[in-house]
């Protein structure tokens, strides 16, 4: 099996580990970034291009591993400028996003789906590939069959979406990972300013996810909001007075834990 992976940015480097541990697998890497992909490539002991024009007209699969907003203009690219299409035919052409819809291949390819890896990639952070839930969709019972088979090489877990469905997971997923990861972020500033270690609360940070594993959400809710403690809360507001972004975050989010739990 062949396999033309596009990108070399956080998705893209994870799956091209995961790739390439896969001896029936030949794998390649295209980047526009010289750099990252090369570095990647390397890493990897696979082959690396850079332009387009250059990649292995006979894959299997092409995967487009890149930034929501760069995939029609990769797709593009390759339709209008690499030749790819007039070479070959068969190709099942992928992305790996879970805003974009399949309909953003329609028309101008044959054989198209989406192989959508649920997870938090850092490039920095390892992780083990087989367990990251995998959501995938294609144009045809055929490719989706073929997607269904190269998704059992990599996962232990695959769902079929559409993609409506997925655009929904999507959402979930940055409440539940972007925001939460941010009002972390935002908890450290607290901290640090006061001259206090974020490590006070790492302890409390990983109870809270681990009670999740269990638990429904809302039974585990606590807190000044789930209690109205009226009292605390307006000391909180009163010592973000100064700060009116987190004070506007403090309030919204505080409402709603309140509404929720009425």
């Amino acid at each position: 099996m062949k396999i033309t992976l596009i990108g070399s940015g956080n998705v893209a480097t994870h799956l091209a580990r995961a790739l390439s541990l896969i001896e029936s697998i030949k794998l390649e890497i295209c980047s526009r970034n010289a750099a990252s992909g090369i570095s990647l490539a390397q890493a990897l002991k696979v082959k690396f291009v850079q332009d387009l024009k250059s990649i292995d007209f006979t894959s299997d699969f092409v995967i487009l591993a890149v930034k929501d907003d760069a995939i029609p203009e990769v797709l593009n690219s390759l339709i209008h400028d690499s030749g790819y299409l007039k070479a070959n035919h068969r190709s099942v052409f992928l992305h790996t996003s879970g805003a974009i819809p399949l309909t953003v291949f329609e028309g101008k390819v044959n054989n198209f789906g989406v192989f959508y890896p649920l997870q938090t990639f850092s490039k920095n952070k390892d992780l083990i590939f087989s367990e990251v839930p995998l959501f995938i969709e294609a144009n045809s019972s055929s490719n989706l069959s073929l997607i269904q088979d190269l998704a059992a090489k990599l996962v232990s877990k695959t769902w079929v979406l559409d993609s409506e469905q997925r655009k929904i997971l999507h959402l979930a997923a940055v409440f539940a990972c972007n925001f939460t990861n941010h009002l972390y972020a935002l908890s450290q500033a607290l901290l640090e300013n006061a001259d206090l270690s974020f490590d006070m609360i790492k302890p409390l940070i990983m109870e809270t996810a681990d009670k999740i594993k269990l638990q429904n959400p809302l039974d585990v809710q606590t807190g000044p909001a789930k209690r109205n403690d009226v009292i605390t809360m307006h000391m909180h507001q009163d010592m973000l007075a100064n700060n009116e972004d987190m004070l506007a975050i403090y309030q919204i989010l505080s409402d709603s834990i309140k509404n929720t739990n009425k």
